[in-house]
């Protein structure tokens, strides 16, 4: 399953590009309101 995520930003104590919803294929950084997003398209094993 291929999904679209807008994350906060993505701390850095994770490792690699994994992330609790699958393996993050690409994502883009946005900022909205001075609070830092990531537009991130994702290949899961769950939906949430």
């Amino acid at each position: 399953m291929v999904g679209i995520s807008l994350l906060e930003e993505l701390k850095k104590s994770q490792n690699g590009r994994r992330f609790l919803r699958g393996t993050i294929l690409d994502s883009k950084k946005i900022t909205i309101d001075n609070t830092k997003y990531y537009l991130v398209r994702y290949y899961g094993y769950n939906s949430l």
